[in-house]
């Protein structure tokens, strides 16, 4: 009885040891599993962490482009306005001057800086009033306004039709005036179509009414 007590003694604690020892395997891999899913999921982390960084960067890259390009368009329409109003003092001084020529050239840059400012209804006008302002050389050239007056105040057609005859072939003489101020015009007209209606259409359609009279005059035999 008594070896048979420690048999079973002696096979219960080589049991108990076996048990252990097993359930210490199944935690040694578990904790390897657990190293190897930490492993893992840290470079996971760290590789979101870093798209992240580059997408925020490219982000802020983007919105420094972004206020840089503002910057510089508002510098560029700041300078374009500038010499616009440049252009325009110019074309007022060389008016006072009579000097159409001179005043024609910079109507017509202040008209090309309004297209490069997106202003179509200022280009507009600055092209009628190059037209305008070749309109007034005419008028001025051939003595327009008095020799029409004279003309309206003769009584006799035998007079009317000499001085008539007289006055065109003058005024034809510079009729090259009235073929430019028409291109200015028309290129006036044109813009203005495009935009909402105001005054600048009755003027433009006035002035080129005025050469459209003229040419039918200068026609008549």
């Amino acid at each position: 009885k008594g070896e048979t007590l420690n048999f079973i003694i002696i096979f219960f604690l080589i049991f108990l040891l076996g048990c252990d020892t097993k359930e210490g395997s199944i935690e040694e891999i578990k904790d390897e599993k657990n190293y190897h899913i930490s492993k893992v999921t840290s470079k996971d982390s760290l590789d979101k962490t870093v798209q992240e960084v580059r997408k925020e960067k490219s982000n802020i890259n983007q919105v420094i482009n972004d206020k840089k390009s503002l910057v510089d368009n508002s510098i560029n329409k700041a300078v374009l306005w500038r010499d616009y109003r440049r252009a325009k003092e110019k074309a007022k001084i060389y008016e006072s001057q009579n000097n159409y020529e001179k005043q024609i050239e910079y109507l017509q840059k202040a008209a090309e800086y309004a297209h490069l400012l997106g202003r179509f209804d200022i280009e507009a006008w600055q092209y009628n009033n190059a037209g305008y302002t070749l309109i007034k050389k005419f008028k001025a050239e051939t003595d327009y306004y008095n020799k029409m007056k004279h003309l309206n105040s003769l009584v006799y057609k035998s007079e009317i039709i000499k001085y008539k005859e007289e006055i065109i072939s003058q005024m034809r003489k510079k009729k090259d005036l009235l073929i430019r101020a028409k291109v200015f015009l028309e290129k006036a007209e044109t813009l203005d179509k495009a935009l909402e209606k105001s005054h600048r259409r009755f003027t433009i359609a006035n002035n080129l009414l005025f050469i459209t009279d003229c040419d039918i005059f200068l026609e008549q035999k």
